[in-house]
């Protein structure tokens, strides 16, 4: 089962799991937005990690407001499945995670 680990710390529930919860994560993260764009920047291989540098923009639903946004997301890999997704602020913090998950 997938596990999605969020650290966002905007009033959405860090913790999803399964397809649904990744439904319900999405639809809660995209409501304030009337358009929204994910750049992947790179793949970091890190043995049964991938880190995935992004930059994220979008437009505020109201507001017309421009947002931009840079995190990490770190996808956890057993069996040639992604089984888990993390989110950091930065490359460094996800290494650290990694490495202290070792």
């Amino acid at each position: 089962m997938l596990t999605l680990e969020w650290g966002t710390g905007l009033g959405i529930d860090p913790t999803y799991r399964g397809l649904d919860g990744v439904a319900e994560y999405m639809a809660a993260w995209m409501e304030p937005f009337s358009d929204y764009h994910v750049s992947w920047l790179d793949f970091i291989d890190q043995g049964q990690f991938v880190v995935i540098p992004t930059s994220q923009r979008g437009v505020g639903e109201g507001s017309g407001v421009q947002v931009k946004l840079d995190l990490v997301w770190v996808c956890e890999v057993k069996d040639r499945l992604v089984t888990r997704l993390l989110q950091f602020n930065t490359v460094e913090e996800a290494r650290a995670a990694i490495a202290a998950s070792a």
